[in-house]
């Protein structure tokens, strides 16, 4: 067997990938089984995990291409969720929906209290976001059968024609947009039956940070003084 081709079985469930696929995301739990960061069982050239086997496709799916599952019920979301937090992929886990715990502080204080730089808060811009609002659509203004979004030329957004159309199928279209950083407003997000394809829109977003210029207190002039 090829050294770069591995062999999963997932709660009974057998995968194949390679190490190049898992390696992607080198602090996911799978990258840290390969690497024996983390206890991991074999069965031969087989490596064993013991969790939810049917979930498992949408974590292998992620790990290849970044696609995010779509048309889950509210109860398969749930366990999803589960099931990559466990695997460590804690950007799939936000793109679901999930809860992101909060990260420690470093402290920049020596033991006996006394500050060896100045505090990170006075040394970071407060940052706000600006949503950006997508809608992805038939593009009955051009032939063919695309799926375009309204407005065009998005940046980062891998386009087919015109830098409108996006693909020919409402999934490989909302993929494409996903992987620029766009959500789907409503979780899952809706999927059109093909009589209803030429009628359905699906609407999007993308916050985008927008610092704030920290703006200099006025000076005022002084006083002439009175002898």
């Amino acid at each position: 067997m090829d050294a770069d081709v591995i062999r999963l079985n997932v709660g009974g469930e057998l995968y194949w990938t390679t190490r190049t696929t898992i390696q992607k995301h080198p602090s996911s739990e799978l990258a840290k089984m390969l690497s024996g960061e983390t206890p991991a069982s074999w069965s031969g050239d087989c490596l064993c995990v013991d969790r939810d086997g049917r979930l498992f496709r949408h974590v292998l799916n992620y790990l290849r291409d970044g696609r995010l599952p779509l048309g889950l019920s509210h109860a398969d979301r749930t366990l999803l969720l589960q099931e990559v937090k466990y695997f460590g992929l804690d950007e799939l886990h936000q793109s679901l929906g999930g809860l992101q715990e909060p990260q420690p502080r470093p402290s920049n204080r020596t033991s006996t209290g006394l500050s060896l730089q100045p505090d990170a808060d006075s040394l970071i811009h407060e940052v706000k976001t600006s949503r950006q609002f997508v809608r992805l659509r038939w593009g009955h203004e051009y032939s063919g059968g695309w799926l375009v979004s309204s407005p065009r030329n998005l940046a980062g957004v891998d386009y087919e024609l015109h830098a409108a159309c996006l693909a020919r199928s409402p999934l490989e279209a909302l993929n494409k947009l996903s992987k620029a950083g766009f959500l789907p407003c409503s979780r899952p997000p809706k999927m059109p039956r093909m009589s209803e394809l030429d009628s359905w829109e699906l609407m999007m977003y993308k916050d985008h940070p927008v610092p704030l210029v920290a703006q200099a207190p006025k000076r005022t002039a002084p006083q002439p003084v009175r002898l």
